[in-house]
């Protein structure tokens, strides 16, 4: 899912859904088709060029990200373009929240994304694309081993490389304030709120990264094809890191902490912003205060030299 904020960098990030049929068949006289090398693109007319622009990113991702994944190929994907918000909710039956633009069936290879054209913010289709190839690719691996949702969002985002320095502000800042999510209640969903979805799946990239770290990896695909080894998510967690959620967790907050800490905090927009308002007002204050100073000087000074003529003139009087 993307998360609708006016930003130059959006964060591309995706549900995991089960699919409809509908999603994958042409009963709707209205849909057109293009294909190449494994991958078809469902379309309405109006979205013809994006489809084009789809069916080649997911040409050029496809075999790359199944390399990294250990797989041979990437295997039969349909995605479909919804032309409208009604469609979008017809073809994800409804599962996807108002602010997301991507669903990904892991299991079955289906993917459906709203079409650039209705989409109102930032979108940047190649890392959608990528990240939803991502869902379908580790879904081929695990072959329905269970994952936590924060390590398949992780891992997804991880391989198209979705990290944004604005994201990593706002984790910095929940870390702050103590409000990172808990891993294990993000185990099988995630928050509605657009902004605290935002959180989740950015604390899920650093989780994932971190991972890596621990296990040597030096890529996102050997996480999972040992997970794929084991044949269950926490024994490979405790032969890759020697501990479970609990311990990650905890690590979790060093790691973002040494990552990311106050320089990060401070790079933050909001908090940037709030900082030059503060630096301002000090500002002002300051210059006030050093005008007042300067009109009392010279009004003390003006007032003695009016008392020096003063008196010099009785004086000169007296004389």
């Amino acid at each position: 899912m993307i998360s609708p904020r006016p930003a130059a960098l959006v964060l591309a990030i995706a549900f995991l859904c089960l699919l409809p049929s509908a999603a994958t068949a042409d009963a709707d006289s209205g849909w057109l088709s293009m294909s190449a090398d494994g991958v078809t693109v469902r379309y309405r007319s109006e979205d013809a060029q994006a489809a084009r622009r789809i069916l080649t990113i997911a040409g050029e991702r496809a075999d790359e990200i199944a390399r990294e994944m250990g797989l041979a190929a990437l295997g039969p994907v349909t995605i479909t373009i919804a032309a409208t918000d009604e469609d979008f909710g017809r073809q994800t039956a409804g599962g996807v929240p108002d602010w997301g633009v991507g669903c990904a069936n892991a299991g079955g290879g289906a993917i459906v994304v709203k079409s650039p054209r209705i989409v109102l913010y930032p979108l940047q289709i190649e890392d959608v694309v990528v990240h939803e190839l991502a869902h379908v690719a580790v879904g081929q691996v695990l072959r329905g081993i269970p994952v936590p949702r924060w390590f398949h969002e992780g891992i997804a985002m991880a391989v198209a490389g979705e990290w944004r320095l604005g994201e990593s502000g706002d984790v910095a800042a929940a870390l702050a304030g103590g409000h990172l999510f808990p891993l294990r209640a993000l185990r099988s969903r995630f928050p509605e709120s657009g902004r605290e979805a935002m959180l989740a799946y950015t604390e899920s990239f650093y989780a994932v990264e971190l991972m890596k770290q621990q296990a040597s990896a030096r890529t996102p695909g050997e996480l999972v094809r040992t997970i794929a080894f084991e044949g269950s998510f926490d024994r490979a967690l405790a032969a890759m890191t020697g501990g479970d959620e609990d311990n990650l967790d905890e690590a979790l907050a060093r790691f973002v902490e040494r990552r990311l800490g106050w320089s990060h905090l401070l790079m933050n927009g909001r908090v940037m912003f709030a900082g030059l308002a503060v630096l301002f007002l000090i500002a002002v204050v300051v210059r006030l205060r050093r005008s007042r100073r300067r009109m009392a000087e010279w009004d003390a000074g003006r007032n003695g030299g009016e008392r020096e003529d003063r008196e010099g003139t009785r004086w000169d009087w007296k004389h």
